[in-house]
């Protein structure tokens, strides 16, 4: 990885935005929608210094149903304030299986 991709990698991981080490192809192919937060639980998992979230989310993607669904993601901590109930967050959907997401 050069250094521009590794600069690229430390700006998302400070604003939240930084894919799930698992998700690249979902952060770059899935279907693009949002979600609205309705409960948000620290599991007291952190992974490389990020909180891992639990979280109550209704899914909207273009052309579908809205659908509920509890996801677990890391987040950066400085993120954290963006993932409160009430707020709606970009999503990314598995077009093969609506329950693998991806936020950010």
């Amino acid at each position: 990885m050069g250094f521009l991709q590794d600069m690229r990698n430390l700006e998302q991981q400070a604003d939240g935005t930084a894919a799930p080490a698992d998700a690249p192809e979902l952060a770059l192919h899935g279907l693009a929608g949002a979600a609205a937060i309705q409960a948000v639980r620290f599991t007291g998992a952190v992974v490389d210094d990020r909180p891992t979230l639990e979280l109550d989310l209704v899914i909207t993607v273009e052309g579908g149903e809205p659908y509920a669904l509890s996801h677990r993601q890391s987040v950066s901590r400085i993120a954290i304030p963006s993932f409160q109930p009430g707020a709606v967050v970009p999503v990314r959907v598995d077009p093969a299986d609506r329950s693998s997401v991806t936020l950010g």
